[in-house]
């Protein structure tokens, strides 16, 4: 009797989280912004395009998105690629270039993409400004970083403008 040689992959929901990315995009907007290196053995739109299937899916740690993707592998790359590719030191790299691209442009056509491939009614949009606080000294920061000031925040809570993180409420 012959030996079967079986090899498992997973399917979950990535089909479909793919078909979204596919439908509003979004790696074509990635390649749009985002250049690939001459030195670079994969295109920043592959892996940036992983990493939000990865938020979708799974929402795993820089260093864990190559296991993720060796799980998946058969049904995720196209392009021939294995799940090494996908390691943390090449998705930092590509999330630098990222920073340095016109991200303000890119969300402005993903939000019209979206508006498009949806029929998304737009006589009224929402902001949800979500409030986030930071504690601690930032030194060394980036200087295309956002710069972090003393305020308040929309809980009203006076956190941030304490040092020490007293808040008197």
């Amino acid at each position: 009797m012959e030996q079967l040689n079986v090899i498992t992959k997973r399917v979950d929901v990535l089909p479909m989280v793919k078909y979204y990315i596919d439908q509003l995009g979004i790696y074509g907007l990635f390649s749009k912004y985002i250049k690939k290196p001459e030195q670079s053995p994969v295109d920043p739109a592959q892996i940036l395009s992983v990493v939000v299937a990865n938020i979708i899916c799974a929402s795993q740690p820089l260093y864990k998105v190559e296991q993720w993707a060796a799980d998946y592998m058969d049904g995720l790359s196209e392009y021939g690629l294995n799940a090494s590719m996908y390691n943390d030191d090449q998705i930092a790299k590509k999330l630098d270039c990222l920073f340095k691209a016109n991200r303000n442009s890119f969300m402005c056509e993903l939000s019209a993409n979206a508006i498009g491939v949806y029929l998304l009614e737009i006589r009224q949009i929402h902001n949800d400004s979500t409030s986030v606080t930071f504690t601690g000294e930032y030194e060394n920061q980036h200087p295309g970083a956002v710069k972090l000031k003393y305020g308040f925040n929309k809980d009203h809570c006076c956190r941030s403008h304490y040092p020490t993180g007293y808040c008197p409420q």
